[in-house]
């Protein structure tokens, strides 16, 4: 049997942000950021990390933020972007979440899934929300696709483990996915 050949340029999320924080910490010129995703239904996701200063390493903090934008968007779900505590952050993810941003791709899905359109918005501190979460049951979700696949033979019971079990893998890459605050 062959193995396929690593790419040699991956580079873990979660070795980014170990990085990442060390870099901020080792500035000694730091800003809290926040950024809240807002979903259907009145709920939302919170997510606060330590960014450099505007101005320090501008670059690296847009990099950052925009993966974290994206990874929340991809986890949690959402049709709006909140950010608060960095200017140049919130211009940037702000710029890049447009039809003809690095993201338009982004938008376009989660304007159709939400079926409302997407936009990025500014937060003083004292406007960022409680977190409000929603309780989901992804197996009612997903049991018609696997009743389906396991019916026309296309997936095995182990398969389907196996799935899940990589799926609880990946979402394990990210730094706490859940984290209130930090």
């Amino acid at each position: 049997m062959r193995l396929p050949v690593l790419d040699k340029n991956f580079y873990p999320m979660i070795k980014a942000l170990n990085d990442f924080d060390a870099e901020v910490k080792k500035s000694g010129k730091s800003v809290e950021v926040t950024l809240v995703a807002e979903r259907s239904g009145g709920y939302n996701y919170v997510y606060k990390y330590n960014a450099l200063a505007d101005g320090v390493n501008d670059a690296l903090n847009f990099r950052i933020a925009e993966r974290m934008a994206k990874t929340i968007l991809w986890v949690v779900g959402g049709y709006k972007i909140y950010v608060a505590g960095s200017k140049s952050i919130y211009e940037y993810l702000k710029q890049a979440y447009t039809m003809e941003g690095i993201r338009a791709f982004d938008v376009e899905f989660m304007s159709g899934v939400y079926e409302k359109p997407f936009e990025v918005v500014w937060l003083e501190e004292n406007e960022i929300p409680e977190q409000k979460n929603a309780s989901i049951r992804m197996d009612q979700y997903l049991y018609p696709y696997y009743k389906k696949d396991i019916d026309s033979g296309e997936i095995t019971k182990d398969g389907v483990k196996e799935l899940i079990a990589m799926l609880y893998l990946k979402l394990n890459e990210l730094v706490n996915p859940f984290p209130v605050g930090k």
